[in-house]
């Protein structure tokens, strides 16, 4: 997480002012939530892929194990919390 460049003391002498420090501080922490956002988010795209393509193959086996997987998670709350954590 950034580190504010500035305090209200320091930066900011009266409420009506600009505080440009504030406002690069901010650009800085959001950059940095967008950019692990998009790495998070093809992560997840990725997983969601590959979940998609296990349920949707053109094996009857294939598909009745993940069918069974993914009840079989559904049923038991700590496995699914060990196999879908984040």
């Amino acid at each position: 997480m950034a580190t504010p460049l500035c305090t209200t003391r320091t930066c900011c002498a009266t409420p009506w002012s600009g505080c440009a420090a504030r406002e690069l501080a901010l650009s800085v922490a959001v950059r940095e939530y967008e950019s692990r956002m998009l790495v998070d988010g093809f992560a997840s795209v990725g997983t969601a892929l590959r979940y998609l393509t296990l349920a949707t193959a053109r094996s009857r086996a294939l598909r009745g194990t993940a069918r069974g997987f993914f009840r079989t998670c559904g049923a038991i709350g700590s496995l699914r919390r060990a196999v879908f954590a984040d």
